[in-house]
């Protein structure tokens, strides 16, 4: 697979993440201030991770996984 090619599929699936996690957060009745307190990470991180603007990188996936399992308790 050519790199270009890698880097579509990367994209489409972080898009993807992106709106499962907001989708997975809303379902949860949980909004991003009480996530961001339960949590201790920002809520200006989890605003981002849930648009296009930010990007996730690798230290996020933590983050990103101490959240899934706050909200799927």
């Amino acid at each position: 697979m050519k790199r270009r090619e890698r880097s579509k599929k990367l994209i489409k699936l972080m898009r993807e993440a992106k709106a499962e996690f907001a989708k997975t957060r809303r379902n949860a009745g949980v909004t991003q201030v009480e996530l961001s307190k339960a949590t201790g990470i920002s809520q200006q991180s989890i605003s981002g991770w849930e648009t296009e603007t930010e990007t996730v990188s690798v230290p996020d996936v933590a983050q990103w996984r101490l959240c899934m399992l706050f909200l799927n308790e």
